[in-house]
């Protein structure tokens, strides 16, 4: 896959998969649902980059070869990068890993902590 191919194909996925994110919040918006900004975008960039890439391939009687399929998992992290793209979106990301990482931390002191008092009982 020529490098001109490759940003044709991330330019038309990522407008695709921007409009499409937007949409599906939209939606969820409008039904008074909770919903993840990233999560969708995730979803969305996998559903797209795999169809859209794959198709061209295939219209194009373009072999999957190992090169061609790491292009098509680039294209898809790219498009997912691509729909998060904003700071709010990015920064939320960092905050729920940072949450997760502090939860698994507080999980496991609570269990220290619970462990240290049976052990003083015996």
């Amino acid at each position: 896959m020529t490098v001109s191919v490759f940003v044709t194909i991330f330019i038309a996925e990522a407008t695709l998969a921007g409009l499409l994110t937007e949409a599906i919040k939209q939606w969820y918006k409008n039904a008074g649902k909770d919903y993840s900004p990233n999560v969708i975008a995730l979803v969305n960039a996998v559903v797209l980059g795999a169809l859209v890439t794959s198709g061209y391939y295939i219209m194009r009687g373009i072999p999957f070869s190992v090169n061609n399929i790491i292009c098509l998992l680039c294209l898809i992290v790219l498009n997912w990068f691509g729909c998060m793209l904003g700071y709010d979106k990015i920064l939320q990301l960092v905050k729920q890993l940072t949450a997760r990482e502090e939860k698994k931390k507080n999980e496991q002191l609570n269990a220290d902590s619970e462990n240290e008092g049976d052990s003083d009982k015996l």
